[in-house]
């Protein structure tokens, strides 16, 4: 093999922000998309917990009254006004 067609080995390195750059990118993608099917849930589930360990009174109450022509509607009431 003559010099002229050795091959040189070049050692390129990635720079370091490259690989945590592509996992943070990875890892937002993948958080998003399961917020998409989970997040509904979880809502619901503090929901759930702050009505069932609350201890204060409810903030609004519902009414049954007479309306225009003797119809019975539900009136929503505030109990603070």
């Amino acid at each position: 093999m003559s010099p002229s067609a050795q091959h040189t080995c070049v050692i390129v390195s990635v720079p370091v922000l490259v690989a945590p750059t592509a996992k943070r990118v990875a890892d937002t993608a993948l958080a998003t998309a399961m917020l998409v099917p989970v997040g509904p849930r979880l809502i619901l589930v503090a929901a759930v917990l702050v009505r069932v360990t609350s201890r204060a009174a409810r903030r609004f109450y519902s009414q049954v009254r007479l309306g225009r022509g003797g119809v019975p509607f539900h009136d929503l009431q505030d109990p603070h006004d």
